[in-house]
């Protein structure tokens, strides 16, 4: 049988949710919002093909989430190198502030683009 359902969208991704509640919720953390700075939305968020010695890997060429500024992969986190920092716990030490990276700019979309990163040689 056939049934109407109300749903509610999230407006930067394809998830939906039965509450308004839960759809705001999920927006204010979600990877494709803007204004959380997420390396998906940001154009120097590439995947670059990883190699050995300028051999792929594999027959099939494997992919890596990659900072196309800072010509690291993702997972080092390059977007704590150059951010805000902040003491969370009131004892001196600096933090960096997620979601701060100061040479984010914001691409249109998101999404990591298939391409090569950039070395030094070409910049």
């Amino acid at each position: 049988m056939i049934e109407k359902v109300t749903a509610y969208k999230c407006g930067f991704c394809y998830r939906c949710f039965g509450r308004p509640v839960d759809a705001a919720n999920h927006e204010s953390y979600c990877r494709k919002n803007p204004i959380r700075k997420h390396c998906q939305t940001c154009v120097h968020g590439i995947y670059k093909i990883i190699d050995w010695m300028g051999y792929p890997v594999a027959d099939k060429p494997i992919f890596e989430q990659w900072c196309n500024y800072f010509n690291k992969p993702i997972s080092d986190k390059p977007y704590f190198e150059a951010c805000d920092t902040e003491d969370r716990y009131g004892q001196g030490e600096e933090h960096p502030v997620p979601g701060s990276c100061w040479y984010y700019e914001y691409k249109g979309c998101a999404g990591f683009e298939k391409m090569k990163a950039r070395t030094e040689k070409n910049g």
